[in-house]
């Protein structure tokens, strides 16, 4: 797993229920706290088969280590957990959610204190060459770090990306194309290209504003747009913003019926593909006595809302 323990590294993994004489294998009891990454990765529970980390193998950026007296090094590492036996956790970043009763939420003050990149399990032990073609894969996109043998190629993929409010996410200056792009925090360093739905907020019909560096918006995109009282959706791109055909602004006003204010649909210090935007089109709701339209205006695409009807000059 690529882990973070800037924030103290907390509980890597943890279970969900105590129960007397159980298994916790993956406990870090509290010698020097858990909130502090110097504290040992994994001190066990209370059983005898909790030896898996004594017979097993830990790694952390590919050194074996005794997790039973190595803590963290308050960065990003690549963490490896291979136990000499079937082990189980019930999830990352907290230890316990309740307690044996399934009552008092003791896990409350137990949870956070770590950053997750990305977590792989399996269910048997790798081979040595499995073992290496992971530690290969994980190195090299997440840590950029060149290993012999291996070469990333290409652009990451992904069918939805979701970034909330307060988190971000560094794309190593690297090109990430997502199906369904959504949330309202931050990414930065790289280009960001939109090829379904682009739907800022961090819920369903939430108003947001989604922060990235540069994003293209392949031809067919559909814009979610909410806008409320209190606001409007909106992406900010410091860099570059690419259109690249034809789109859909699909317009959720949440009953107003008068719009007070344009909904600044990006903001960008470069355009591309201006003349696109005539081809795209509106659907969802429809104001009353307003007609939306598409405008650039300085350095944003809005959608500006003029009175529809007749005007007649009397002399």
């Amino acid at each position: 797993m690529v882990f973070g323990s800037q924030g103290g590294a907390g509980f890597l993994l943890g279970q969900k229920l105590v129960v007397t004489g159980g298994n916790q294998p993956f406990h870090r009891n509290n010698t020097g706290g858990y909130g502090a990454f110097t504290t040992p990765m994994f001190e066990g529970g209370y059983a005898e088969n909790n030896n898996i980390h004594t017979y097993g193998v830990t790694r952390q950026d590919g050194v074996i280590v005794n997790p039973k007296t190595t803590g963290f090094s308050g960065g990003y590492q690549l963490i490896e957990v291979h136990a000499s036996s079937g082990t189980r956790f019930s999830g990352h970043g907290f230890d316990r959610s309740r307690t044996a009763d399934g009552t008092a939420p003791s896990g409350i003050l137990r949870s956070g204190g770590q950053r997750l990149g990305e977590v792989l399990a399996y269910d048997r032990l790798l081979t040595t060459e499995e073992r290496d073609q992971v530690y290969a894969y994980l190195n090299t996109k997440w840590m950029g770090r060149p290993v012999a043998g291996v070469r990333r190629t290409g652009a990451a993929v992904a069918a939805a990306l979701s970034v909330h409010a307060g988190a971000w996410m560094d794309l190593g200056f690297e090109t990430v194309s997502a199906q369904t792009l959504s949330g309202a925090g931050a990414i930065s360093n790289g280009t960001l290209v939109a090829t379904a739905v682009i739907a800022p907020g961090d819920a369903a019909d939430a108003v947001g504003t989604l922060s990235v560096s540069n994003i293209t918006v392949a031809a067919g995109v559909r814009y979610e747009a909410d806008y409320a009282a209190g606001g409007s959706d909106s992406v900010m791109a410091s860099g570059a913003l690419s259109i690249q055909g034809y789109g859909e602004v699909y317009l959720k006003l949440h009953e107003l019926t008068k719009p007070m204010n344009d909904i600044v649909l990006f903001s960008f210090s470069s355009f591309e593909g201006s003349s696109n935007l005539a081809a795209w089109v509106f659907t969802g709701d429809d104001p009353a006595s307003y007609v939306p339209r598409l405008s650039v205006v300085g350095n944003t695409v809005r959608v500006i809302f003029v009175p529809n009807g007749t005007l007649i000059l009397l002399r």
